[in-house]
Order: structure tokens, then sequence, then C-alpha cells
């Protein structure tokens, strides 16, 4: 899923419920980068660089999001028209000024000039969008305990992180979120910016180490 990706997370950045793991051996497909697989990342793939160092960055630049060739595997979903499984103007500027507000929201106590010696370059992609229809969840799409189903839709992204200075790639990593699909149709996607927070927020703890 991750084609030709690179990007994050090192050993010593992560703090989640479950320890977050480097491998002995880079990754066969990213084996040219040099990015080690980690597990427990708290991302659905996460691939970094042993010798990253991303906690040292205090200058980041981030990229407007990319959805040039976002991936809709369904367009006929009940309820829906075909234009919610498109990605018309109105949307592409509502999902990039979502993930804009996203990460600088995340990354507020950075230097966000993008100007410098050393600047962490990130970049996001959304690459696909797959409705599922009725799931039964055992939680919210916020995450809060609840019971029953929803009408649900699959969101995956691919994230890279770059030096800026060397164009060296330091880490990759995949996501995938499912949510309610009225936070994709509703609005023109007004309200992905609730998985946007939560993406970025998770990024911004992975890259300082906290």
């Amino acid at each position: 899923m991750l084609r030709a990706f690179s990007f994050l997370l090192l050993l010593s950045l992560l703090a989640a419920c479950a320890s977050p793991a480097l491998q002995e051996s880079p990754s066969p497909e990213f084996a040219a980068e040099e990015l080690y697989p980690v597990r427990n990342s708290g991302f659905e793939e996460a691939h970094v660089r042993r010798d990253a160092t991303l906690p040292s960055y205090r200058t980041v630049q981030v990229e407007p999001l990319q959805l040039e060739d976002v991936e809709f595997t369904r367009m006929s979903v009940t309820g829906t028209v075909r234009r919610d499984w498109t990605m018309t103007p109105e949307r592409e500027q509502n999902l990039q000024q979502s993930w804009a507000g996203a990460m600088q929201r995340a990354f507020g106590d950075y230097d966000l000039s993008g100007e410098g010696d050393q600047v962490l370059r990130i970049s996001g992609e959304l690459i696909r969008v797959r409705p599922r229809g009725v799931t039964k969840t055992a939680s919210t799409p916020t995450g809060a305990p609840a019971g029953g189903s929803m009408d649900a839709t699959d969101i995956s992204v691919v994230l890279r992180l770059y030096d800026q200075g060397s164009e060296r790639v330091l880490a990759g990593v995949g996501g995938r979120r499912t949510g309610a699909s009225l936070r994709w149709t509703r609005a023109s996607g007004q309200d992905m910016v609730h998985l946007f927070n939560s993406w970025a927020a998770l990024l911004e703890t992975r890259v300082s180490g906290r």
C-alpha cells in the first residue's frame, strides 16, 4: 500500500501504550533508503532511518496535502451520489485547508517558516477512500465507547519525512482509519478535520519523542 513511500518514526521517539520496536533488518522495499520497519508506532505501517534524529528538528515545512491520485474503491453507495466519491474542487479545497490547520495546531510549538539550516519537510498524500457500508462498531468515530453500527468509510494516507537540505528520506508511514461516512460526504469533506487532527497529533508525538 505504501507505494514507493518513504518516511518516519525512530525507536526513541515513540511513547505509546505498547512500546515501539525498531526491527533489526531494513525493509526490503526500502533497503536503498536504509529505512527500518517499526512496530507499535500507532500507524498502520512505519519505516525510519536509524540516524533520523527527528527530535533534533525544530523547524518544519508542511507541504499541501496531495490529492491527485486518490483511489475511490466504490462510487455507487446507497444514500449518496457519485459526486460524494469524487475529488471535486470544493472537496479538494476543504481537505487541504483542514490538513493545513491540523498540522499547524499539532506543530504549533515549532518554527513553521520552513527556513533555516535544519528543516524537516513533511508531505502527506491521501491515497484511498473505501466505503464499507454499515459496519458493527465498538466505538464512535471519535473513540468514545458505544455499541451498534454505523455507515463507515476507510481513509488511507501516506506521510513522508525528509531532511529538506539534503533531500534525504528520513521516514515514512501509512495510516488507515475507519470512520462514519458522513465525515467524508457531509459539506464536501469539511468534517475530515477531526480525523486529520488525530493523525497530525500522533505524528507530532512521534517526531518530538514526547
